[in-house]
C-alpha cells in the first residue's frame, strides 16, 4: 500500500505542473480560450461524497437483491468500466497509463469499501490532462500541411481497438483523425479559412468541455461505473440529476419557460415555452443569447463560456421569485447592444412530454373505422404532490384516464396505446395503467432484497375501457412499458404489434 500511495502522489505531482501554453499559430480567440483553461483548479472529492459511497456501500451490502461482493474481480470490472466510460474511443489515454491503472485495480475494492475516492479523481485528472495534450497537438497540427494523395484510413469506432502505446501512435491517430475532418468540411464546401477556424473551435471545445467537469461529475462517472458493474439497471444521481429526473416525472418546473441550447460560448435560447412567464413577457425571443444572470436585486453573473446546466440552475428558482438575465438580442448578433430584463418565475408544465390523444380514420371504402390512439412518452408520476395527497398531483393514468373519457364521447372503435421509444419511469404508474383495462388481478411481482417475492396487483377493480386494444412498441421501449405491454398481453386483453422490446427487467 506504501508502495501505491507513492504511485498516486506521483501521478498528482505530474498532473499539478502540467499547464497548456498557447499554440503560436491560434487565433486569439482560442489563445485565450486556452489560457483561461489552464487556471482551472482540479477536481478533488469532498467528504461529503466520501460519505456518500460508505452510505452507497450500506445500501449495496443491504438492500440491492443481488448481495454483490466487494472483491478483486469486481475491482477490475469497476476501474474498466470506469476507463471505458472516460474514454472510449481509446484515444485519449496511452497504454503506459493503462497499465499504471491496471496495476492499482486490485485495490479498488478496498478504496470503495473506505470512501477513498482519491485514486478514482486521479485517473480522471491524468485523463484531463490528456485532453489538454491532445488539443494542444490538434491545434498546432491544424496549421501544418497534409498529403491528401497519400491512401491511409482512419477508424471511427474504436471501442475494441487497443489504446496507443506511445506519443508517436496517439500523434499519428489524431493526425489521421484532423485529416479526416478536414476531407468532410472540404466536401461540405467550406473554404481552408473556414475550415481551419471551425476545426479550432471544435477541438478547443473539448478541452473546454473536459475543463467543466467538476468533482460531482466525476464522482457521479465513477459511482456510476461501480454501481453498473453489479447489473446495468442500477443507478446513482447526483443532486442536480435528481433533480432532473424529477422535474421529468413530474412534468413540471419552476422557472421562466425557456428551452435552451449550448453555441460556442454561449448559451442561446432555442425556443420559448407557449404560456409561460418568458412568453408572457415578450421580452425573450428565440435566438437571443444569454450572457449574464442575477438573483433578484443582485449583481447580475457573467456566464460566457459556462457549462449549460449551471447556468440553467441559475435561471430556475422559487415561482414568484424574479430573475434577471442580461441577453444579446439574437436579430442584432455579438455586435449588438446588450440589454437587461427582469422575469417572474411561475410553475411551467411540460404538456408536449404528457400524454397525448389523437383520432387515426380509415376509410375502407364501404366503411369508416376510428382508431384512437394515445401517445405515451413515459410513465411519469408527481412523486411529492402524490405524497402530499395534492387532489391535482399528474401521473400518467390520471392524464390516460381523462383522455379516455374523451374518446368515450368521440366513438372511436378501437384503441392503440403507443409506447414506441417509451424507455420507462415509476413502476407504479404501469401497474394502475394495466388497472384501466383489466377488472383484476396481478400486474408484475419483485423480487426483494431478502429473496421474498412481492406481487404488485391492479388497485381498482373497474375497468375504463372494455373495446378493442392494440399496444404498440419498438425497440426502445423498456421497462415500465414492457410491464404494461406484458400484462396486457398475459391477460389477452389486447394485441402487441412491433418490434421485440428493449429487455429491461434484472
Amino acid at each position: 500500500m506504501h508502495k501505491l500511495k507513492k504511485i498516486i502522489a506521483g501521478w498528482i505531482g505530474v498532473i499539478v505542473v502540467i499547464t497548456l501554453s498557447p499554440v503560436a499559430a491560434a487565433e486569439t480567440q482560442t489563445d485565450k480560450l486556452l489560457d483561461d483553461l489552464a487556471q482551472t483548479e482540479l477536481p478533488q472529492p469532498t467528504d461529503i461524497q466520501t460519505n456518500t459511497v460508505k452510505l452507497i456501500n450500506y445500501l449495496v451490502d443491504n438492500a440491492h437483491y443481488r448481495k454483490p461482493i466487494l472483491d478483486d474481480e469486481f475491482s477490475i470490472q469497476v476501474v474498466q468500466r470506469y476507463l471505458e466510460r472516460l474514454d472510449p474511443g481509446k484515444s485519449i489515454f496511452l497504454q503506459t497509463d493503462i497499465d499504471q491503472f491496471e496495476a492499482q485495480q486490485l485495490y479498488f475494492d478496498d478504496f470503495i469499501r473506505a470512501g477513498n475516492l482519491k485514486p478514482a479523481f486521479v485517473i480522471f485528472n491524468v485523463f484531463r490532462m490528456r485532453v489538454d495534450e491532445r488539443v494542444q497537438f490538434a491545434l498546432a497540427r491544424l496549421d501544418q500541411p497534409f498529403d491528401f494523395g497519400r491512401d491511409e484510413e482512419y477508424l471511427f469506432a474504436r471501442e475494441h481497438a487497443t489504446w496507443p502505446m506511445n506519443e508517436f501512435e496517439i500523434d499519428e491517430l489524431w493526425r489521421r483523425r484532423i485529416k479526416n475532418d478536414i476531407i468532410g468540411l472540404r466536401l461540405a464546401n467550406k473554404d481552408q479559412r473556414e475550415i481551419t477556424a471551425t476545426l479550432k473551435r471544435r477541438y478547443t471545445h473539448i478541452a473546454r468541455r473536459t475543463r467543466q467537469l467538476n468533482a460531482e461529475d466525476v464522482f457521479q462517472i465513477f459511482i456510476n461505473a461501480y454501481v453498473n458493474s453489479i447489473e446495468p439497471h442500477t443507478g446513482y444521481f447526483s443532486p442536480r440529476a435528481g433533480e432532473n429526473f424529477n422535474i421529468q416525472m413530474r412534468l413540471s418546473l419552476e422557472g421562466i419557460g425557456a428551452v435552451l441550447q449550448t453555441d460556442e460560448e454561449y448559451v442561446v435560447v432555442r425556443r420559448v415555452i407557449p404560456g409561460g412567464p418568458a412568453d408572457i413577457s415578450g421580452e425573450l425571443m428565440a435566438d437571443d443569447r444569454i450572457i449574464g444572470v442575477g438573483q433578484g436585486d443582485a449583481r447580475i453573473v457573467d456566464v460566457i463560456g459556462w457549462r449549460l446546466d449551471d447556468v440553467v440552475e441559475l435561471i430556475r428558482g422559487p415561482k414568484e421569485s424574479i430573475v434577471r438575465l442580461q441577453i444579446l438580442s439574437g436579430q442584432d448578433g455579438l455586435d449588438g447592444i446588450s440589454r437587461v430584463i427582469a422575469i417572474r418565475r411561475d410553475t411551467i408544465s411540460l404538456d408536449e412530454q404528457a400524454a397525448k390523444k389523437r383520432i387515426l380514420t380509415i376509410d375502407s371504402g364501404d366503411q369508416t373505422t376510428n382508431i384512437g390512439v394515445i401517445e405515451l412518452p413515459s410513465f411519469y408520476i408527481d412523486f411529492a404532490g402524490r405524497q402530499q395527497n395534492k387532489s391535482d398531483y399528474r401521473s400518467t393514468t390520471r392524464d390516460v384516464r381523462k383522455l379516455l373519457a374523451e374518446f368515450a364521447s368521440e366513438s372511436i372503435d378501437g384503441l392503440i396505446i403507443d409506447l414506441r421509444g417509451n424507455g420507462g419511469g415509476a413502476l407504479a404508474e404501469a401497474i394502475e395503467l394495466t388497472g384501466l383495462f383489466i377488472d383484476e388481478g396481478p400486474v408484475v411481482q419483485v423480487q426483494q432484497a431478502n429473496g421474498k417475492l412481492r406481487i404488485h396487483n391492479d388497485p381498482d377493480k373497474q375497468i375504463v375501457y372494455a373495446g378493442p386494444l392494440a399496444v404498440l412498441v419498438d425497440r426502445f421501449s423498456a421497462s415500465a412499458s414492457e410491464i404494461f405491454a406484458g400484462a396486457i398481453q398475459d391477460y389477452r386483453r389486447g394485441i402487441v404489434i412491433g418490434e421485440p422490446t428493449f429487455g429491461k427487467g434484472t
